[in-house]
């Protein structure tokens, strides 16, 4: 399970890519300035279980079954081994052997943990083992470990690190021919960043209440968005995260078409 825990950069100065080309943003600004940087630790992949397959043999030397070894576990696989002798003999399986009798199964849909079932079976009488093991720490624990460390990670699942980053957007915006004008908050509206270019209108809200942070007005359509992190306001600067220029991006492109057609 995996936590997720956004690390936000903000940039004074970026360039972005468009289409095939990359407009820069620098003029102005120090390329290498960048303000509440913080270094993105990336999220390891699941911890998978590792483990040979053993063919269990009875008596004089009849397979009966399979079973896993864990080579990294030796005290699990000595239980297991232990459990599966003590069972075929609580069976009486002696008299009715087959390739069957021993059978196992690792279930590893929970994120760096197994479980491993083990069945030994003679004709309508089972027994069934269950073994907890801790992948990422390569140890056995307990029914109860697995449902603390399920409920533990539940409660932080949005621990874990994704970049955002912040660039502010009059300068970047400008430089692409947008007009960019600021809103003060009224008694009706929060304050926000107003852009026009050609028929479009791009309103970008500050601290609003709404679930969305753009509305995007093209002519008689209106459309609203959810950025990956609310703009913010710093230093009289307003950030936006850097997908808002993906939709820049796609404006953009339709004007370019429009005008190829005219």
């Amino acid at each position: 399970m995996k936590k997720t825990k956004s690390v936000v950069t903000f940039l004074t100065a970026t360039s972005l890519l468009f289409g095939m080309s990359t407009v820069s943003f620098a003029q102005d600004l120090d390329a290498e300035k960048s303000t509440s940087v913080e270094v993105v630790v990336s999220t390891q992949d699941a911890v998978k279980l590792i483990y040979d397959e053993q063919d269990y043999a009875y008596d004089a030397g009849q397979i009966i079954g399979k079973y896993p070894v864990f080579e990294e576990i030796k005290d699990l696989s000595e239980k297991i081994f232990s459990d599966i002798e003590k069972a075929v003999n609580e069976l009486n399986l002696r008299n009715n052997l087959s390739e069957n009798i021993v059978s196992y199964e690792i279930d590893e849909s929970i994120e760096n943990y197994a479980i491993v079932k083990v069945k030994v079976e003679n004709d309508d009488i089972v027994q069934n083992f269950e073994y907890y093991v801790d992948n990422a720490n390569k140890k056995e624990i307990t029914k109860e470990e697995l449902k603390n460390a399920i409920e533990g990670d539940k409660d932080t699942d949005d621990d874990s690190q994704t970049e955002i980053t912040m660039v502010p957007i009059r300068s970047n915006a400008e430089k692409l021919g947008w007009k960019v004008d600021w809103q003060q908050k009224t008694e009706t509206e929060p304050s926000m960043a107003i852009l026009t270019k050609e028929d479009y209108t791009i309103k970008v809200l500050v601290d609003s209440n709404t679930e969305y942070d753009v509305i995007l007005t093209a002519g008689n359509e209106v459309q609203n968005f959810k950025l990956s992190k609310y703009p913010e306001l710093q230093d009289d600067t307003l950030y936006v995260s850097s997908d808002f220029f993906e939709l820049i991006n796609s404006i953009e492109k339709d004007i370019a078409s429009t005008q190829e057609a005219e």
